[in-house]
């Protein structure tokens, strides 16, 4: 089961990489949300 939650954080974090390119300052707090429910 640990395995699978850690699935969904690394899915969350390649698409934070992916909104960098298109806004930095903003993709910083959408990730920092998400992780916070972690």
């Amino acid at each position: 089961m640990g395995t699978i939650l850690i699935l969904p954080v690394i899915r969350i974090e390649r698409e934070a990489d992916e909104t960098s390119g298109d806004r930095g300052p903003e993709a910083g707090t959408a990730p920092g949300r998400r992780r916070r429910r972690r």
